[in-house]
């Protein structure tokens, strides 16, 4: 602890990228222990890619825990062609695109610098966002100081904080296939669908989708139960937009999609 709380002071100010989940949520909260609150900002992006789940649980935390918070909106329209575009590497262009607006915050705000919660397992999986971060000089003190996810978790325990066991998550449009293009229904029905699964008790839940159809993750452990409710699943399903849902055998794996682009 006392290394990457050394590592936070030896800057005078930073921003935050805070998205809700574990790994930000104890950057923002180390942060201010080792800066105050008033020299640390984070900043959650409210796109169409994230879920209104998410942008809830930002404000609340940031709320109860007193931390600077501020929303940068990019409206759907807004976001560049060739993220839309969804090619293999859109993580890369969304990536960049969302931290330049935080570089340009922290300019306007003389922070002086913008910082992530990547951490070594991070290293792990195809992540082209990384490329950006790398390109643009964000600072990933978790990296720099050697976390590992199962560190930041027993630390975010012991802290109290409530993202502590919240599931890791990309954006909603990981869950769209490469070289399919994004569009926004297609957001919303999978932030609908999932949350009417996870309402089922569904735990990790992906639906991965390719128009009007999907493959359904759920954790190995889950995978029979989805098996036996499936008929009512494809049937709640449908008021959602999906004709066709199959259950993966295989169960809910982290970056599913990036192994089979390998």
């Amino acid at each position: 602890m006392e290394k990457i709380v050394d590592y936070l002071r030896g800057y005078p100010s930073v921003l935050v990228a805070f998205s809700g989940g574990v790994d930000s949520s104890l950057l923002m909260d180390l942060a201010v222990e080792a800066l105050g609150r008033d020299r640390v900002l984070g900043v959650f992006m409210e796109m169409a890619f994230q879920s209104q789940e998410d942008r809830h649980f930002v404000l609340e935390e940031a709320k109860k825990r007193q931390w600077p918070l501020e929303v940068v909106q990019v409206d759907f329209q807004d976001l560049p062609d060739r993220v839309l575009a969804n090619p293999e590497n859109r993580c890369y262009w969304c990536k960049k695109m969302i931290f330049e607006k935080f570089l340009d915050l922290a300019r306007e705000r003389n922070l002086a610098l913008v910082c992530d919660g990547s951490n070594l397992d991070d290293l792990g999986d195809y992540r082209p966002g990384r490329q950006a971060l790398k390109e643009l000089g964000v600072v990933s003190p978790f990296l720099a100081c050697g976390w590992t996810k199962a560190q930041i978790r027993q630390e975010a325990k012991a802290r109290g904080l409530v993202a502590w066991n919240r599931p890791s998550d990309a954006c909603l449009a990981s869950r769209i296939y490469p070289n399919q293009p994004i569009k926004a229904g297609d957001l919303r029905r999978i932030e609908a669908g999932e949350a009417y699964l996870r309402g089922l008790g569904f735990n990790h839940v992906r639906l991965r989708t390719l128009g009007a159809k999907a493959s359904l993750e759920v954790e190995a452990s889950q995978v029979a139960r989805a098996q036996d409710l499936l008929g009512s699943i494809r049937e709640d399903l449908k008021k959602y937009g999906y004709d066709q849902v199959d259950i993966d055998p295989r169960g809910y794996r982290q970056g599913s999609l990036n192994k089979e682009k390998k």
